[in-house]
């Protein structure tokens, strides 16, 4: 059973090198430099469930994370139909409104 899986109980004492090695193989802090010239690796790793930290000047600006469950869009989202009248353009007045 790997330390993730251990059940702890509220009050019960919890291996603290354990799981700061732990948390340091899952999340991981790289500065702008190193993000901008590895992005190709990061999202690697990304796909692969490691957090990845963004830091600026030592300090943690962003999180970048796996997006569970995308898929593709199923056709026909939208109910109903499309008359024609939606494809002209709008009159003066009601782009004038929109700014």
């Amino acid at each position: 059973m790997t330390l993730c899986e251990q059940p702890v109980r509220l009050g019960e004492q919890v291996d603290h090198t354990s799981l700061t090695k732990y948390a340091s193989s899952v999340i991981k802090t790289y500065n702008v430099g190193e993000a901008k010239t590895q992005l190709s690796s990061l999202l690697d790793e990304v796909q692969r469930g490691v957090e990845v930290i963004v830091a600026k000047n030592g300090k943690p600006v962003a999180r970048v994370t796996r997006i569970e469950g995308v898929g593709k869009r199923p056709m026909g989202f939208v109910k109903g139909r499309l008359t024609r009248a939606f494809f002209e353009p709008l009159p003066d007045e009601e782009l004038e409104e929109l700014g």
